[in-house]
């Protein structure tokens, strides 16, 4: 299930925030009340169809996304940025502060420490037409850099990509046009 992500230029709505894809995955409060998930307080309960709060947080860390860039890709098109090493740290809570709000928000002591130039682990993904980025559920990561070039921003995204338990780490994968592959480690 591939979604098309554009990024259109000199647009700021389509600036992606600082976040994990397991906030949107987890029992995560979107009320806007600013709210505590069960996970956090260790609350135990059962999630829509049946399903624990445990489950619903063993399945999140056992999946990673896949973005896949179909035009070139570096800073001055808006690239996303990964928080080197964050995937270590698990969930993360995320809020929604207003209802109106389109993307969640982590803590600001987490965006300062992980994802503010200051906290030397800010690393932008700059990737060709073809390559795959594979980014684990707790990999905090954004797009809050502006699309200056001029040109759409295309990339197509398949979330939730299951692993069967198996742990991983964020690697984006390059796929030359022979069947060799290099693995970088964020």
């Amino acid at each position: 299930n591939y979604t098309s992500r554009p990024k259109v230029p000199t647009r700021h709505d389509d600036e992606v925030l600082w976040h994990q894809d397991a906030g949107y995955t987890v029992s995560t409060d979107f009320s806007g009340s600013g709210g505590t998930t069960a996970a956090t307080t260790g609350a135990r309960g059962l999630q829509e169809g049946g399903v624990s709060v445990e489950e619903v947080d063993a399945m999140a860390a056992s999946m990673v996304n896949c973005w896949t860039a179909l035009v070139p890709v570096g800073r001055h098109e808006g690239c996303m940025q990964f928080s080197r090493g964050s995937h270590q740290l698990g969930q993360v809570h995320h809020s929604k502060p207003a209802p109106r709000d389109t993307w969640l928000r982590i803590p600001e002591e987490v965006r300062a420490s992980h994802c503010s130039a200051e906290s030397d682990r800010v690393v932008d993904v700059v990737v060709e037409p073809g390559d795959i980025v594979l980014l684990h559920q707790y990999m905090l990561h954004g797009s809050e850099l502006p699309n200056l070039s001029g040109r759409l921003r295309w990339a197509l995204c398949a979330p939730k990509c299951g692993l069967g338990g198996a742990r991983t780490d964020a690697r984006a994968l390059r796929c030359p046009g022979t069947f060799g592959t290099r693995t970088r480690p964020w």
